[in-house]
C-alpha cells in the first residue's frame, strides 16, 4: 500500500495486482477457504524461505559447537562471519501474497 501526497484522496493499493490480491484474499476469507490470520503464498516462496531458515539454523548450530567451552577471540570472529554469512541468504527475502 502506498501513499503519495498530492492531490485526491491517497492511494490505497500500489497497483493493479496488489487491488486484486487483496481483493481475492477477502473473497477467500469471506467463503472460508482461508483463515483470518492466513496468507495464500507460492509453494516455490514457502520452499525458498525454508531452505534459507534452515542454512540459518544449522549455522547457529555450528556455532554453538565452535563456541563451546573457552573460545578464543578468533573463533568469536570466525563464528561471526559463518552467522552473517548464513544470514546474509535471507537479506530481502519476503513471502508476497500469491493471490
Amino acid at each position: 500500500m502506498t501513499s503519495t501526497p498530492g492531490r485526491g484522496r491517497p492511494r490505497e493499493y500500489c497497483g493493479q495486482a496488489c487491488r486484486q490480491r487483496a481483493y481475492e484474499l477477502r473473497r477467500r476469507q469471506a467463503a472460508g477457504t482461508l483463515g483470518a490470520d492466513e496468507i495464500p503464498i507460492s509453494i516455490t516462496q514457502w520452499r525458498s524461505l525454508q531452505d534459507r531458515l534452515y542454512q540459518l539454523t544449522a549455522a547457529l548450530e555450528d556455532v554453538d559447537q565452535d563456541l563451546a567451552g573457552r573460545p578464543s577471540t578468533r573463533a568469536y570472529r570466525e563464528a561471526f562471519q559463518h552467522l552473517y554469512r548464513a544470514a546474509e541468504h535471507l537479506r530481502g527475502a519476503e513471502a508476497e501474497s500469491s493471490t
